[in-house]
């Protein structure tokens, strides 16, 4: 496909430095087939009037939901391929419309003051109410106790309790880990 096509400019937000124009070189070229294009839906003043606007593709961000365009290429790779009747399947972007992202904006918000409120509250806390406390979790507590012995149980001189007492199961039986490295 490439073949017949001719060489099109890299987008402004693809490209902004121009390092990949400069990387291709006159072995390389850019083709229509390569080219992705960034949509976002606009609903007009009643929701049955839709239209798409260009974007950039930093719009897109994790948790928005888009409708994607893909073009399934079936292609022999090699001279040899092409004697065998073998081919490679090759699955390109053609466009990516950006539909709905009020989830991530509800989420961002909600971040937002999450972290307004900490830092307030933490602003008029005085240094010596600034306490540590232990977070115990009901579930935790015989492993964690299960650690703790395993810990104790370890000498100083670096000998395991393997060494000691002729035990050959891991130190840390919850967690399966054993640091005895014989």
């Amino acid at each position: 496909m490439a073949a017949r096509s001719g060489s099109v400019a890299f987008a402004s937000y693809v490209d902004p430095d121009g390092r990949l124009k400069q990387a291709m070189g006159s072995d390389f070229i850019h083709t229509a087939e390569n080219r992705v294009d960034y949509y976002e839906m606009i609903h007009g003043l009643n929701n049955d009037d839709v239209s798409y606007r260009v974007v950039d593709p930093i719009t897109f961000k994790i948790g928005d939901i888009v409708e994607a365009i893909l073009a399934f290429s079936v292609v022999p790779v090699t001279p040899q391929d092409v004697q065998n009747g073998r081919k490679k399947m090759i699955i390109s972007l053609r466009s990516l419309a950006l539909l709905d992202n009020t989830q991530r904006t509800n989420a961002a918000m909600i971040e937002m003051q999450a972290r307004a409120s900490t830092t307030t509250t933490m602003r008029y806390l005085a240094p010596s109410t600034n306490k540590r406390r232990r977070v115990r979790f009901i579930d935790d507590s015989a492993d964690e106790e299960e650690s703790i012995m395993g810990l104790k149980r370890l000498q100083l001189s670096g000998k395991s309790e393997k060494e000691n007492t002729g035990y050959s199961g891991p130190l840390f039986p919850i967690a399966g880990m054993n640091i005895d490295s014989n």
